[in-house]
């Protein structure tokens, strides 16, 4: 019987050498092992006689397929990465400005706030009344679910595809205007009272007499 199983199963990776050792046992129909000195014994015609490695095979068994996992793991994790770096370089970002206009932009290019803010800049160069306010960064960034998205985060949320909108910030109301001017008061000579409206503003001149000479 140990001939058989060593040729049935000797050439079975991981589990050969320990059935060359003969780390295993033979379990007869009862649940009971079946020793080999008993073998001869013991055995009868007809019988299912199940094998059952030893449990040092087992836990060494399991190390090799943890091992196993980890390699796979290691190497789909990998291969996700170059996917989605391949995806990455050859992916859009869908953006809408603040006026309405749309643009779709590399994602390689507004992956980084800087990156997008550069892109943004580019945008407003020549555009009256807000592009001062646009190069001064007074605006936010949107996304999807209508959340605005930080400077400091935007790495780390910025996916392929993602739709942005643009958001000015409330531009300031112009100061209120100042009060009228004061009224310049009405002009006085010495010894006379205020004029009332619409009579002459020249003093009088002294009226002077004709001359008699003898």
């Amino acid at each position: 019987m140990e001939e058989l199983i060593q040729q049935a199963c000797g050439h079975i990776n991981g589990i050969g050498p320990h059935i060359e050792a003969g780390r295993y046992d033979l379990v007869a129909p009862d649940g009971s092992v079946i020793l080999p000195s008993v073998w001869d014994l013991y055995v009868k015609p007809g019988w299912l006689v199940s094998m059952r490695m030893w449990p040092e095979f087992d836990e060494e068994k399991k190390r090799e397929e943890e091992a196993f996992k980890k390699k796979l793991f290691e190497e789909v994790r990998a291969e996700v990465t170059r996917d989605k770096e391949t995806a990455k370089a050859s992916s859009t970002i869908k953006f809408k400005d603040a006026v309405g206009r749309k643009f779709t932009f590399p994602f390689a290019d507004a992956s980084t706030w800087q990156g997008m803010e550069e892109l943004i800049k580019q945008a407003f160069l020549h555009v009256d009344v807000i592009g001062p306010h646009v190069q001064k960064g007074h605006y936010d960034l949107i996304g999807p679910s209508g959340e605005v998205i930080l400077p400091t985060v935007w790495e780390k949320v910025i996916e392929p595809d993602m739709p942005i909108t643009m958001h000015m910030w409330p531009m300031m109301p112009p100061p209120p205007p100042g009060p009228p001017p004061a009224s310049r008061p009405a002009r006085m000579w010495h010894g006379m009272p205020p004029l009332r409206p619409g009579t002459w503003t020249n003093p009088p001149t002294q009226r002077q007499l004709p001359v008699v000479t003898a």
